[in-house]
């Protein structure tokens, strides 16, 4: 709440499931299931500020099997301009 305007999830959501799917080699509507626990991304209260974006990570077992480690998926700015205070 501190980064971004109220009403933000959906928005921000929107685009790290987006930004999943590249990262992964995904089709744009393709389910995250294949690679991931999950249908979906959830936010979390994990995620770092670079210059250029934001990056969430997820440890182990949150969104994926161990084997995977940690999961990082970066947003970039551009994308979420409009909800960023």
């Amino acid at each position: 709440d501190d980064v971004f305007k109220p009403g933000y999830q959906k928005k921000l959501t929107t685009a790290l499931n987006k930004n999943a799917r590249r990262k992964f080699g995904l089709k744009p509507n393709a389910s995250l299931e294949g690679v991931l626990f999950e249908k979906s991304i959830k936010l979390n209260d994990n995620f770092g500020l670079t210059s250029k974006g934001i990056f969430f990570n997820y440890v182990p077992y949150e969104i994926a099997s161990y084997a995977q480690g940690e999961i990082q998926i970066f947003v970039p700015f551009e994308e979420i301009k409009d909800i960023l205070k």
